[in-house]
This record gives structure tokens, sequence and C-alpha cells, in this order.
């Protein structure tokens, strides 16, 4: 955020949700300044981010991680502070999404776990 009346919404919110449980309250909040900025209400603001309504209303509860927030978020709101609430620039070393060979864009979301491949080499099941 940049010192604005938004960054004290953005704490208040972020703040409440959290009180309520919200795993992911910050992310919410920034989810919510920045529909807020696009003064969109929620169907239109899941139009613009190409999802369900009721995804948009996942985020904004803080019920839904970053991780599987939509690659445009961030650019519909470049002037937020995305890193901070969990979504990464693409190229992160911390951003899995961004290395699969779909991923286009600048933004991704972080991927919370990996796992290596099996180098095993796999065994028919006996039976």
């Amino acid at each position: 955020m940049n010192g604005e009346p938004a960054d004290a919404v953005h704490r208040l919110f972020a703040a409440r949700l959290a009180g309520r449980g919200a795993p992911w309250a910050d992310f919410a909040a920034a989810v919510v300044v920045a529909r807020g900025r696009l003064l969109l209400d929620g169907a239109a603001f899941a139009r613009v981010l190409g999802v369900h309504p009721a995804v948009v209303r996942r985020f904004e509860s803080g019920d839904d991680a970053p991780a599987r927030a939509p690659r445009r978020l961030a650019a519909l709101a470049p002037e937020l502070d995305w890193p901070a609430v969990g979504l990464l620039p693409a190229g992160d070393v911390t951003d899995m999404a961004a290395r699969h060979p779909s991923a286009g864009g600048a933004w991704s979301a972080v991927a919370t776990t990996a796992r290596p491949a099996s180098t095993e080499p796999t065994q028919p099941a006996h039976g």
C-alpha cells in the first residue's frame, strides 16, 4: 500500500478478519481494497478476474489462499503490496507456479507446497 487511507482500511479489515479466525486475513483485506479502488461490485469484479462470484467472496472473507488467486489480480491494482500479502511476482524463487509451462503474465501466487517427482522406478502391482 502507499500510505493512503486505503492502508488504514486494509489494516482495520485485516484485523477484524484475523479476529474472526480467517486464515488469510491480510490477503482478503488487499482484495477488498483492490475491488474498492476499482469501484466494482462483487459480480463485476469476479467477471474481470474471470472467476465465479463465490470465489471472490471466499477471497474477501479470508477463507481462500493467495495461491488460488487468478494471476491477473495483482495487475488490476499494481499499487498494492501484493508480495506482503502472499501474492508474489512471477520469477520469484518461491513461485513454483511461474515455472510451469502454462504460466503467463507478470504475477503468480505462491505455491505453498512442492514435492519433487520420484526418481524410483515404478513397480507393477502383484496380486
